[in-house]
């Protein structure tokens, strides 16, 4: 057996990249960390992997193993980050909330308020300071309290917006060309029937079709948009300056980037979650005017589980009010993503897919509750939720069984599909959260790197008065920085453990928690498992990939 191949079986052992998992029919498969793939491998290329002293019985085998390791080889742990389309910053208007959560994290006795001048000043040191190389940044509302309640300052931001939009976005300077010349182009690339005539003021005309918001919202589909003309003009909801401006735009970067003249912008989007009790008709026109679809809500699962932990300060329940609120805006044919805190009280993921299936929701998300409370999880009781997830993985594949992938829809932003997906998009996780790349503001304009060590001074990275920019700030924390998560196999997949949690249980952002990496790492097997299992019973992967990759 040739030194070459020796050497190479060392090198990528040392690289700590490799899996082996053997399935119910007594099949291996290789999970190898930096080509984020699975593949089957035969006995005598698994014995000489991970068996230190086997060697080869023949030339055959020697080729076989040869062949794995060179393909192994070609794949570096090296990160190539690209350029990501958009970047957070969340601001803290104030610390209000209707309802008195028994798991919460904001300092309800902190009574402090953004007000809407230094909300202004965060908006404009963003502008023209804090810009980083994304088209866009989305300013996350209130992530501790109940965004809702501060509405007017949500609307003032919004519409202050369009000042900043119109800087860039001029009426007489958008087109190179005249209004005609435009619209001629439009007839001929995006229909092909005359039923449209033009009223003879191009610029009338260009405001009927191109800013349309029901053309836009379906601008890439040709077909549609073909429809929409033939029927003539629209009258669309809240089509103010700020959305005539960022939708006529977005259509023409789109179609005709030639016409355009650009100037140098950060483009701005609010984004905002609700604990859904007693929403209004006004809330839903503010979520539609901002253009928030798909909407999260807050919601711990059946009424007896949910009103445990979520309830008003007068100690009633609010999940009567927050199903209500999820109807209205299904209603309004808004689309309703849930948000969901997993307890050591109610540790079953399996029942609460169950439950939330009967919504008609867009999507779940179920989070095992952070440290420090307890309904926190520990050494004790972390097998409760062990097992709910083994049991969630039982029934999907019951359901993809009987030809029912529903499950790949509902969870995929969901950690029990963290490592489907991740293999699907052949994603490496980086990190584990947003951490480092991206900042939270207190009402002084102070900033943070989470919104869970708001207020300890030993994790403020500054002032916006200081006036600095995203490279002095943003600092990400790789995996391959955390003690012990830099060695595992299952890094790229995982990312790492929630920082607070690291802080709350070993006093560092560096050393991964305990109890989140038990049920990550648990999580990551039993899906990896999931796959194989459907792979070798024939179920068709192209179908899970539509489910898992699709917007």
């Amino acid at each position: 057996m040739s030194d070459n191949i020796i050497e190479l079986r060392k090198e990528i052992k040392k690289q700590n990249r490799l899996q082996l998992f053997t399935s119910e029919k007594k099949n291996n498969y290789l999970y190898d960390a930096l080509s984020q793939n699975i593949f089957p491998i035969n006995n005598t290329c698994c014995n000489f992997i991970f068996t230190d002293n086997w060697i080869p019985a023949n030339k055959n085998e020697e080729i076989q193993i040869s062949q794995i390791l060179n393909k192994l080889s070609q794949w570096k742990d090296k990160h190539s980050f690209s350029r990501l389309p958009e970047t957070h910053l969340t601001i803290n208007f104030s610390n209000k909330c209707n309802l008195n959560c028994t798991y919460c994290y904001r300092h309800k006795n902190n009574k402090n308020v953004m007000s809407l001048e230094k909300t202004f000043e965060v908006l404009e040191y963003t502008d023209k300071y804090f810009k980083i190389n994304n088209d866009e940044i989305i300013f996350s509302i209130d992530m501790t309290a109940e965004a809702l309640l501060d509405s007017d300052k949500i609307i003032a931001l919004d519409d202050k917006f369009a000042e900043y939009e119109n800087l860039y976005i001029d009426e007489n300077e958008i087109l190179k060309g005249t209004y005609s010349e435009f619209l001629e182009l439009i007839q001929k690339d995006l229909y092909t029937s005359n039923a449209i005539s033009f009223s003879g003021n191009p610029k009338e005309d260009f405001k009927s079709i191109v800013l349309d918001e029901k053309l836009y919202s379906r601008f890439k589909e040709k077909k549609k948009i073909e429809e929409i003309l033939k029927k003539g003009n629209y009258n669309p909801d809240f089509l103010d300056k700020k959305r005539l401006l960022r939708l006529n735009r977005e259509l023409l970067e789109t179609f005709y980037p030639e016409f355009l003249k650009h100037k140098d912008y950060q483009q701005f989007r609010l984004w905002f979650m609700s604990n859904g009790a007693n929403l209004s008709d006004k809330d839903i026109e503010l979520i539609k005017k901002i253009r928030i679809d798909p909407f999260w809500i807050s919601l711990d699962g059946p009424e007896e589980v949910h009103d445990k932990n979520r309830m008003y300060y007068d100690g009633q329940g609010s999940h009567k009010d927050v199903v209500q609120s999820i109807r209205l805006l299904q209603e309004n044919n808004i689309n309703v993503k849930i948000s969901c805190v997993l307890t050591s009280d109610y540790p079953n993921p399996d029942k609460l897919y169950g439950y939330f299936k009967t919504l008609k929701i867009s999507a779940i998300q179920m989070c095992p509750i952070r440290n420090g409370d307890k309904k926190s999880f520990t050494e004790k009781n972390v097998n409760f939720l062990i097992n709910g997830y083994k049991r969630l993985y039982d029934i999907i594949f019951e359901e993809v069984k009987n030809n029912d992938f529903t499950a790949f829809t509902l969870l995929k932003e969901d950690l029990s599909m963290l490592a489907l997906s991740n293999l699907f998009y052949r994603i490496r996780q980086s990190g584990r959260c947003t951490w480092g790349s991206e900042v939270v503001l207190d009402e002084e304009g102070n900033m943070y790197p989470c919104l869970y060590v708001i207020g300890d001074k030993e994790y403020c990275l500054g002032n916006i008065k200081e006036k600095k920019s995203s490279k002095e700030l943003l600092k990400p924390i790789l995996v391959n920085q955390m003690d012990k998560c830099s060695s595992c196999w299952a890094r790229y997949i995982c990312g790492g453990t929630c920082h607070y949690n690291s802080l709350k249980s070993n006093k560092s952002v560096f050393e991964p928690d305990d109890i989140e990496c038990q049920i990550r790492k648990f999580v990551i097997i039993e899906s990896i498992n999931l796959l194989i299992k459907l792979i070798e019973n024939h179920v068709d992967m192209k179908k899970i990939a539509a489910t898992l990759i699709q917007n």
